[in-house]
């Protein structure tokens, strides 16, 4: 392949990978907050993610079973 036509590709694949990967990082970013206004999000906490790991032993046999599949 010509390395004029190579840059096109790369671009398709780099707009791809950030459309693919942005609701991931979105949604990584709302555990983290007590709310989402509007484009913001509004208080951060780690609440979410202590109650996660700590309350809920259902979790870790979750996770227990994803790792097995």
């Amino acid at each position: 392949m010509n390395t004029r036509h190579v840059w096109p590709y790369r671009l398709i694949l780099i707009l791809v990978g950030i459309t693919q990967i942005f609701p991931i990082l979105v949604t990584l970013v709302y555990t983290f907050t007590t709310g989402w206004v509007k484009a913001i999000p509004s208080g951060w906490t780690m609440k979410n993610w202590v109650e996660i790991f700590t309350q809920h032993p259902d979790f870790w046999l979750s996770m227990k079973n994803s790792l097995i599949i």
